[in-house]
């Protein structure tokens, strides 16, 4: 009976010890990175140090430091376990992941939020090539330009009778298109252009006794060329960029980074602006045209928070350029008998500082392939020359101070492809 006993223990005591030692060997087996193909399934050294296991047993890149396999430090790189569920393996997403699936085929056919393609997704956070275009819906401000005024009587005893003739642009389409080229997971190159251009026609009629009063024609030419009963005018403004960006992440983590930028930028701004003043048989007419080319470098910052366990995310980003460029105005009026009554030209080399700012709501897809936003834009030149300046400059013939802000302001939506 004795015997019997002890047989029992003993058999059910190495029961024990062969089911603990199933389960040390399944562990080394979840623990064990994949293969890498680049050196023929074998490990490079240090290789297995670059990886733990998180809750859901699914093997992740934790950084270049040497860790145990098995542990990962949450201060690493600033991404803890419960932030690199998304990081992928080193490798061209061939390798097998660590559920067991095949190889990269799931990464091909696009279903990366399932697990057996966590491997093979980028993270939130890493730079990516892509190329992007977006629609811009903006409005000009601070450029307007007040042409006309009826008035009451001829001459300094007149008075103002009426609403003024300003031309003022309304928000109005535009365009960026670029691409980025990431250099690694954290660095990339952003090149983009953009183009915008508003216009604004106006005219203003009157009927006797009032006229219709210039704001915009030479004074020293006496009130036959100022006063009429009928004037036509139009205003455009547009600008254009061409940006070159080296940019880098500062910090990042599952589902939010943040980045730097620095970079340079061409500007070039143009406003042109046509009157026509009808005065009984004749005609007066006003240009005047103002145009910058101006350049220098930019910085900025840019960020990005996702929702969990969706493709929802916010963003936004600040960037302030210190240009420098040359202002050109022309001025030109003339009359339809007597021909060319003035004319100026004006150059002005000055820094046009630029700050513009964005936020807005974006979407990526599961796969990681595409994003869609849409957002709010502002832009805010300073110490800009525009036709409001420089006509009443010719006007005093004080060239001492000429200048104020633009902005631009509106809605800003962008598709982009990612690799």
């Amino acid at each position: 009976m004795k015997t019997r006993i002890s047989t029992t223990l003993l058999l059910a005591v190495l029961a024990a010890v062969a089911s603990a030692h199933a389960q040390q060997v399944e562990t080394i087996q979840r623990t064990s990175p994949p293969a890498y193909p680049a050196s023929n399934g074998v490990a490079p050294v240090g290789y297995a140090q670059r990886f733990a296991v998180t809750a859901d047993g699914n093997l992740v890149e934790i950084g270049d430091r040497a860790y145990p396999q098995g542990y990962a430090d949450p201060d690493a790189q600033g991404l803890g376990v419960d932030q690199v569920a998304n990081l992928t393996y080193e490798g061209d997403g061939t390798q097998t992941p660590a559920n067991g699936a095949a190889g990269g085929s799931c990464c091909s056919n696009g279903c990366c939020p399932t697990s057996c393609c966590q491997e093979c997704c980028e993270p939130f956070w890493a730079h990516r090539t892509s190329v992007f275009a977006e629609a811009l819906y903006l409005k000009p401000r601070g450029a307007d330009v007040a042409n006309a005024q009826p008035q009451n009587g001829i001459g300094p005893t007149a008075v103002p009778f009426g609403t003024v003739s300003s031309n003022s642009p309304t928000y109005s389409p535009g365009f960026r298109i670029g691409a980025t080229f990431a250099l690694d997971r954290c660095s990339s190159i952003y090149t983009a252009y953009t183009y915008f251009q508003a216009e604004s026609n106006g005219s203003l009629f009157v009927n006797p006794p009032l006229v219709d009063h210039s704001l915009v024609t030479l004074p020293q030419i006496g009130t036959a060329a100022s006063d009429g009963l009928a004037s036509f005018s139009r205003m455009n403004i547009r600008f254009q960029f061409v940006d070159v960006d080296y940019r880098r992440l500062i910090r990042g983590g599952r589902n939010w980074y943040l980045n730097y930028a620095v970079g340079a930028r061409y500007a070039n701004l143009q406003q042109l602006f046509r009157q026509a003043q009808v005065i009984g048989p004749t005609m007066t007419g006003v240009t005047s045209n103002v145009g910058l080319d101006a350049a220098g470098a930019r910085v900025g910052l840019l960020g990005a928070r996702k929702a969990a366990n969706r493709g929802v995310y916010l963003y936004g980003n600040a960037f302030a350029d210190i240009l420098v460029g040359n202002f050109r105005s022309s001025y030109m009026q003339a009359n339809s008998l007597s021909g060319v009554q003035g004319f100026n030209n004006w150059q002005n080399f000055r820094p046009v500082p630029i700050l513009e700012y964005e936020l807005g709501l974006g979407w990526v897809s599961p796969n990681g392939r595409w994003q869609f936003a849409g957002g709010y834009y502002f832009a805010a030149w300073f110490n800009c020359v525009t036709n409001s300046n420089a006509i009443q400059a010719v006007q005093t013939s004080n060239y001492v101070n000429v200048g104020n802000a633009i902005t631009f302001d509106g809605l800003v939506l962008r598709g982009q492809r990612l690799w």
